[in-house]
């Protein structure tokens, strides 16, 4: 199980690795400017938390950012919900029921991160 984690880590690491190096997100600011930062959170943020979280950080509105950053943790990204099927697999959960719930949750904890980041911040 240790190594299915960790190989499901470093393989997400390595596709946003290979995405920095084909200049992916470059690419997303050049089109966009700077309205493409959320865009580049949202799209490393799937595929590993880490790396969108940080991205997250870098948005340039902090309720954007907050709410973005809620969201991409709740996700998880493909690591993290392929580490979840990993182990509810054995209970009988399909992978298309880990992926709404997941997307489901990233929704609520966007909205709920919005709301609290409008009065707050």
């Amino acid at each position: 199980s240790m190594l299915l984690v960790g190989g499901y880590i470093v393989i997400s690491g390595m596709i946003i690795d290979a995405l920095r190096l084909i200049k992916a997100d470059a690419l997303i600011y050049s089109a966009f400017g700077n309205a493409g930062q959320p865009i580049v959170a949202i799209l490393f943020g799937s595929i590993e938390m880490t790396r969108g979280a940080i991205e997250c950080a870098k948005c340039s509105s902090p309720i954007l950012a907050v709410s973005l950053a809620a969201a991409v943790v709740s996700l998880g990204g493909f690591s993290v919900t392929l580490q979840t099927y990993n182990f509810l697999s054995a209970c009988g959960m399909k992978l298309g029921e880990v992926i709404i719930r997941k997307l489901t949750h990233s929704v609520i904890a966007f909205l709920i991160a919005l709301a609290l980041s409008a009065i707050f911040v």
